[in-house]
């Protein structure tokens, strides 16, 4: 049996929120990631912390119990330079290390919701990478990022390298953009920030772990993996498939979902094998484990506010109460405030 791991990319129904997209229960996927021996995992719905609630009640309840299963709150973004139709919407992870990056999380959601639009029949809530270097640097050491899975941008550029590469043209350009977006997350996170790559028998998916573990080794970043679950063990994976084919929409084909489902250590061990040596793979799953030493418990229904943060909150009700007695425009103020009332 080999060591544990934490699982920093996992979904549960609460993804469906825009899109169909997970059978997971939140419940069901802790139990089985428990079932599994895994030594944790983290939530990361798209761009959704509606299940937040559930899952820190679970997990204020495994703590009661003696249990040493971490569990982070986090949300898988969709991060992108402008807000533009046609485009394609990187994903990214967040997670929150204890709960002042929490703070931080609800924060980045409001703005990509605020800023929703429509794009292709679905409603689309990105998150601009201005908009992440903003409100990061209030937040640097309290929240973990990770480059997510082959629909985030580092690893979408690796592919356009392996492929450029084989075809023995020059790759430098890009290569470069790989460069660019890995040190604007070191500036945002600082060594809170990961590559994140995921266990296959994909060729491309392949392709990218091997090109992501060179490029991290000639940066010095580090790589963790997520099975990026969207449904608990293959025996799912029809019922999962069906699901996504019950609504029409513009998104990822079929084979993007083959491994997302959650994976023992041998498991993990196994598809890895396929990019990865032993040793590599042992570091890898290290790292998961350095990420889940990072994370805090903490209660969302714990109600206590700052003597300080309570005052300002009532003063800004108060205020905002006063202008909408006077019968005046109240959308800029609440643009401007509503953050600080979360």
């Amino acid at each position: 049996m080999k060591s544990s791991y934490f699982n920093c990319h996992t979904h549960t129904m609460y993804s469906n929120l825009r899109i169909i997209d997970s059978t997971n229960r939140p419940e069901d996927v802790i139990n089985k990631a428990i079932e599994l021996g895994l030594s944790g995992l983290a939530i990361t719905d798209h761009e959704c912390l509606s299940s937040h609630v559930i899952i820190n009640k679970i997990a204020k309840r495994l703590k009661e119990e003696g249990s040493d299963f971490k569990i982070a709150l986090g949300n898988e973004i969709y991060l992108v330079d402008e807000r533009k139709n046609g485009q394609k919407y990187y994903h990214f992870l967040l997670m929150a290390k204890d709960a002042y990056g929490y703070k931080g999380l609800k924060e980045l959601s409001s703005i990509a919701w605020y800023n929703s639009y429509t794009d292709r029949k679905l409603e689309r809530a990105p998150l601009l990478k201005s908009e992440l270097k903003e409100i990061g640097s209030k937040y640097k050491g309290h929240i973990i990022a990770t480059t997510a899975c082959r629909g985030g941008e580092l690893s979408t550029l690796a592919l356009e390298k392996y492929k450029l590469d084989q075809m023995g043209q020059n790759s430098q350009e890009t290569a470069q953009k790989m460069l660019e977006f890995t040190q604007f997350c070191k500036e945002v996170f600082g060594e809170d920030f990961y590559i994140e790559c995921a266990p296959s028998t994909d060729k491309e998916q392949i392709a990218i772990n091997k090109t992501l573990l060179r490029f991290a080794q000639a940066v010095g970043l580090k790589l963790t993996v997520g099975t990026d679950a969207h449904y608990l063990t293959p025996a799912e994976r029809p019922i999962h498939k069906a699901y996504l084919n019950s609504k029409e929409g513009d998104r990822e084909v079929d084979s993007f979902y083959q491994f997302t489902y959650l994976m023992s250590a041998n498991e993990i061990y196994e598809l890895l094998g396929y990019s990865f040596s032993e040793s590599e793979i042992d570091n890898i799953l290290n790292t998961s484990i350095e990420i889940q030493d990072k994370i805090e418990f903490y209660d969302l229904f714990n109600g206590k506010l700052n003597p300080t943060l309570k005052k300002r909150k009532q003063e800004l009700i108060k205020e905002i109460n006063s202008i909408l007695n006077k019968g005046l425009d109240i959308q800029g103020h609440i643009v401007q405030k509503k953050n600080l009332l979360n």
